[in-house]
């Protein structure tokens, strides 16, 4: 940098700052300042590093934070990173009846008004079943016509699941990839050019694999990746909170164009209902009986339940039995269907994040 002098830095506020100490670069010319993921920044602890370098810089800089999500934390920093009256600008907002009049005190999230959603009660070990016979044939039932550029975007909770799903897809015939934080940059690289890659084949079963139609993720997957022709995404595993759950299904239904995001609620999936209930709501989506009854009933979110707590069954006994006269209410699959993919049901208890 002291040769070449940069018109412009990309970087994490951690290494920037080691820069700036080290005398490596002033940003005291710097006349615009921009954080990206500003919402993820903020609530994962980085807040200090990204005032420290706002210090570094002009006061008179223009500030643009982006975010997609718009909790309290990030309304309250903006107001402190951003100049007087900062303008307030809301993109792909599905409610056509919001007081703008003071932005900084929304309290609603929304998910973008251009993909509609589905959520599907399944049992855990039914999953991979009902995920093979009903939802990819489903994305790709007119894959030999006008929608041969369509993909889709599978989200697992971990490394393992990312592998796992994607060895039982190719062994079936379908051309998928996975990536997660274990991959290598080249690997990494690969993959996406292979996911951005078009078919030329008539059957997707006979498709090669360097030509994927089908991308499993975790969630580095669900911030600052934009792919066009994903026209579904499918949460295999159901997200953690609302906000994993807005960038999730954020990556369809861009540039104007219409997406599906699918998520399948299971036995595991009973503590994260209440909070998502109210998201699911605000953003105009059927809630099944399952999925309400579970959130409105005290004895099926414990105070320290997590993903896997519930093991294959379900913490409590009525939890369990509920499950099982009322799992399969939407969506559900039959009972050979699960003794059949029964098997793979512990491939996705493990769940190594990200």
């Amino acid at each position: 940098m002291n040769r070449d002098v940069p018109d412009m830095i990309v970087a994490t506020p951690g290494r920037l700052l080691d820069i700036v100490s080290d005398g490596g670069v002033c940003l005291r010319r710097v006349t615009f300042f921009v954080v990206d993921e500003a919402d993820r920044m903020i609530l994962l602890g980085f807040w200090k590093q990204v005032k420290t370098v706002s210090q570094q810089i002009r006061p008179d800089r223009q500030c643009i934070m982006l975010s997609a999500t718009w909790p309290p934390e990030v309304r309250d920093c903006s107001l402190k990173l951003c100049r007087e009256s900062p303008v307030h600008v809301n993109v792909g907002d599905i409610s056509d009846n919001i007081d703008d009049s003071d932005p900084f005190n929304r309290e609603k999230q929304r998910t973008a008004r251009s993909v509609k959603q589905e959520i599907i009660c399944v049992p855990r070990c039914d999953k991979f079943y009902h995920l093979l016979n009903e939802l990819l044939p489903m994305c790709f039932k007119d894959h030999d016509n006008k929608k041969r550029d369509t993909k889709v975007l599978i989200f697992t909770s971990g490394k393992k699941s990312v592998d796992n799903l994607v060895g039982c897809l190719r062994k079936i015939g379908w051309p998928a990839v996975g990536i997660h934080s274990g991959k290598e940059q080249a690997e990494r690289e690969w993959i996406f050019d292979q996911f951005k890659g078009r078919l030329n084949t008539e059957d997707h079963s006979r498709a090669s694999r360097a030509e994927a139609v089908i991308l499993v993720a975790t969630d580095i997957m669900a911030r600052g990746m934009d792919f066009v022709s994903v026209r579904y995404v499918i949460n295999f595993d159901f997200p953690e909170s609302c906000e994993d759950y807005i960038h999730r299904i954020g990556r369809t239904g861009r540039a104007g164009h219409q997406g599906y995001a699918y998520s399948y609620f299971s036995e595991n999936d009973f503590w994260v209902a209440r909070e998502m209930i109210p998201l699911l709501k605000e953003s105009n989506v059927e809630i099944p009986p399952m999925m309400m009854k579970v959130a409105e009933d005290p004895a099926y979110w414990p105070r320290n339940a997590r993903r896997g707590g519930y093991g294959g069954g379900g913490g409590s006994g009525s939890a369990g039995s509920s499950w099982q006269r009322d799992g399969n209410e939407r969506g559900g699959s039959s009972s050979s269907g699960g003794d059949r993919w029964g098997s793979r049901g512990g491939d996705w208890k493990n769940n190594d994040r990200r």
